[in-house]
């Protein structure tokens, strides 16, 4: 199903599909990483495989900790990482990934904008681009669509929309 729905937006010039599948519980996998590479990978490989032969670029949005399968997403041609909670992965072992995927995200959702202060917030988007882009890209910041749902005060997301909108050298 989601290989024909590629296929009819590709004829109308789609760039890119964004599927939604959290995998992650806040310290692991839903399952074990081994079922995830038997069970799911191979769909996975299917869809983006399919993408990739009409020009569509893949993005996928998983919250939860999926450092276990990250590599395997890269592995299988998924070109950009949706991830609203970094922390229960860490920034610095979500760097070994960079350059090699694009990470699109917010700073942390669950930690950093609801409980930290405005200074906080700016070290940690400095932090996000120290960890997750280089010179040529690979990450793209956001804000999360439901800031009253997730506790974020108007100010923090302003102090994350002007610390990520500095230019950087």
């Amino acid at each position: 199903m989601n290989i024909e729905i590629i296929r009819r937006y590709a004829e109308y010039g789609v760039d890119g599909i964004m599927q939604y599948d959290d995998w992650g519980l806040q310290n692991r996998l839903m399952i074990a990483p081994s079922d995830w590479r038997r069970l799911w990978k191979p769909a996975y490989q299917r869809v983006y495989s399919a993408a990739k032969s009409l020009g569509v670029d893949t993005w996928l949005h998983s919250c939860g900790n999926i450092l276990d399968i990250i590599e395997d997403f890269i592995e299988i041609g998924l070109d950009v990482l949706q991830l609203d909670q970094q922390e229960n992965m860490g920034l610095e072992n979500l760097q070994k990934f960079r350059g090699q995927i694009t990470f699109f995200s917010p700073v942390d959702i669950q930690t950093v904008m609801p409980r930290g202060d405005q200074d906080e917030i700016r070290l940690y988007c400095h932090s996000m681009i120290k960890h997750l882009s280089t010179k040529e890209g690979g990450f793209i910041p956001f804000w999360y669509h439901d800031m009253e749902g997730a506790g974020h005060s108007q100010e923090s997301v302003d102090t994350m929309f002007r610390e990520f909108t500095k230019p950087y050298h």
